[in-house]
């Protein structure tokens, strides 16, 4: 069965959410959020969210 949009977004922010409570330093924290916004902004697209 395919996820729908709101599904996939939540399970993606799920996984980052536990990734980052295994970090412990502000520069690994804002390394991690960078890429993580890049991987919305392309998980996004391939769904077909618009900004």
């Amino acid at each position: 069965m395919r996820k729908n949009k709101n599904q996939i977004l939540r399970t993606a922010a799920d996984e980052f959410t536990k990734k980052v409570n295994k970090l412990s330093s502000p520069l690994e924290i804002a390394i991690v959020g960078s890429v993580a916004m890049e991987a919305e902004k392309s998980l996004k697209n391939a769904v077909g969210i618009k900004f």
